[in-house]
């Protein structure tokens, strides 16, 4: 079971929001700041698709 979530924000609001709601089922949720390049496309899927790819493999590095 999932015990802890690295959330790649620095937007307490985000943070404070996915908290009250992973808190419930015991997950801790860790912020973690990470600079990403943001690819420019009119579709918010695949934005969130390649920062979410990108953020796995800094955060991946990090834990080394």
């Amino acid at each position: 079971m999932i015990k802890e979530i690295l959330f790649t924000t620095i937007n307490e609001h985000k943070l404070a929001s996915a908290s009250s709601v992973l808190e419930k089922f015991g997950i801790d949720v860790k912020s973690v700041e990470v600079k990403l390049d943001e690819i420019q496309s009119n579709d918010p899927s695949q934005v969130a698709i390649d920062k979410a790819e990108k953020a796995f493999k800094e955060t991946q590095k990090l834990s080394q």
